[in-house]
């Protein structure tokens, strides 16, 4: 499911059901469902560019490298010589 970034409209105050509270001011990713595309047609939220640390933060990480099947055998064997 996509995401959304919206903040609360001036002068509202939002419910979000995912938090059990409200939309922060500053604004926050939601899902791209039913509740907050009727949020966003009744003017409650807007949809907004996020932050750039919080963009930033919400790509995903580079996997680690998996190490090679030869070092790993290496490893194991080393640690049962002990």
């Amino acid at each position: 499911m996509s995401r959304l970034y919206v903040k609360p409209a001036p002068g509202r105050t939002v419910p979000d059901p995912e938090r059990a509270g409200y939309l922060p001011e500053a604004g926050e990713f939601v899902p791209r469902n039913a509740y907050w595309l009727r949020r966003i047609t009744d003017k409650d939220v807007i949809e907004a560019d996020p932050p750039a640390q919080i963009e930033q933060a919400e790509e995903p990480a580079p996997a680690e490298p998996v190490a090679s099947k030869p070092a790993a055998k290496a490893a194991a064997k080393k640690g049962s010589d002990a």
